[in-house]
C-alpha cells in the first residue's frame, strides 16, 4: 500500500513539473538573482538555508486537470499551458473574467500589476483591471518599481503602469485613476455596480488598509492585502464569509511614517515634516 501510494505521488510529480505559476516563478528568480549580486558584489551575506516549499495540493490538481483538459500542452489562446495546467480551466477562466481593484502603482503594486498580466487576468470581454494611485512617479522610484522608465518620471503612476502592463498583454484591459481611496476622498463607485469582484491593496498606511477592508465588507468583496517594511513581508487573503476580515486583529501602531509616503503631493502634517527631513539628510547627511 506504501508503494502504491509513494507511486501515485510521482505520477502526480511527473504530470505536474509542466506546470508553472508565474508569480512563483518570479519569487524564485528573485531569490536567485539576488544571491548572484551577492556573490558577485562580495557586500552581503549569502542566505545560507534550504527554502522548503510544500504546495503538494497541487500535485493531485494537476493530476485532475490533465485528466479533463487533455494534457493542456497547446494552452487555451488566452492562458499559458504550464498555466492551465497548474491550476485548471476553472480557475483560469476566472482570472481572465474577473473584476479587479488594485489600490497602490507603488512597490508591490508593480510586482501585481506583472503577476495578474502574466497570468491572464482581466482580458475577458467586459472585464477590468482598475488601478487608482494618486502619486507621481519620483527618480527615487526607478529602483524598486519595476514598471516605470526614466521616460515616466513626473507621470501619474497609475497611467504609467496601465502602459506597462498594456505592452506586456496586449488583451487586458487596464483601467488608471488618480484618486485617493479613504473616508471623504471619493472612489465610491469603485464598489458600486458590480465593478469590482476582489480588491487589492498595496497601500503604505493602517488607516488606509481598514477603510478597503470595511467597504469589501460591507459589499461581500473579496481582499488580499499586502505590505512590507524593510526586509519583513505580509499578505493576507480574505474570504467573504470563510475567513476574519483584515480589521478583525489589530496591528501594531506604525512607529514612523514609511518612505513611500513621502508623496509628490503630501496630504498630511507628518508627510511634509518626513520629507523635509528626508531631503534635509540628503543635502546635508
Amino acid at each position: 500500500a506504501e508503494a502504491a501510494h509513494w507511486g501515485a505521488v510521482a505520477s502526480d510529480f511527473a504530470s505536474a513539473r509542466r506546470g508553472n505559476v508565474v508569480p512563483a516563478q518570479a519569487f524564485l528568480a528573485a531569490v536567485a538573482a539576488q544571491e548572484a549580486l551577492k556573490a558577485a558584489s562580495g557586500l552581503y551575506t549569502p542566505v545560507r538555508q534550504v527554502l522548503l516549499w510544500d504546495c503538494d495540493e497541487l500535485l493531485h490538481a494537476a493530476r485532475l486537470h490533465a485528466a479533463t483538459d487533455g494534457g493542456g500542452d497547446d494552452g487555451d489562446g488566452d492562458h499559458p499551458p504550464g498555466l492551465l495546467r497548474a491550476l485548471g480551466p476553472a480557475a483560469c477562466r476566472a482570472l481572465s473574467s474577473a473584476n479587479i481593484l488594485l489600490i497602490g502603482a507603488g512597490a508591490i503594486g508593480c510586482e501585481v500589476l506583472k503577476n495578474l498580466a502574466a497570468v491572464g487576468a482581466c482580458t475577458a470581454p467586459g472585464a477590468a483591471l482598475t488601478v487608482t494611485d494618486m502619486d507621481r512617479i519620483e527618480r527615487s522610484n526607478l529602483s524598486r518599481q519595476l514598471l516605470f522608465r526614466d521616460r515616466d518620471v513626473g507621470d501619474l503612476k497609475s497611467s504609467a503602469a496601465a502602459r506597462a502592463v498594456g505592452a506586456m498583454n496586449p488583451r487586458i484591459t487596464v483601467v488608471p485613476h488618480d484618486r485617493r481611496v479613504g473616508e471623504g476622498a471619493g472612489g465610491a463607485d469603485f464598489w458600486t455596480d458590480d465593478r469590482t469582484d476582489v480588491a487589492v491593496t498595496a497601500l503604505d498606511n493602517v488607516e488606509a488598509r481598514l477603510y478597503v477592508d470595511a467597504r469589501c465588507v460591507e459589499h461581500g468583496l473579496g481582499l488580499v492585502d499586502a505590505g512590507t517594511l524593510g526586509s519583513r513581508g505580509n499578505v493576507q487573503a480574505v474570504v467573504p464569509g470563510c475567513s476574519e476580515s483584515y480589521g478583525s486583529s489589530a496591528d501594531p501602531p506604525e512607529p514612523a511614517v514609511p518612505v513611500c509616503t513621502l508623496k509628490h503631493f503630501p496630504y498630511e502634517t507628518s508627510h511634509t515634516v518626513e520629507w523635509a527631513r528626508d531631503l534635509f539628510g540628503g543635502l546635508f547627511g
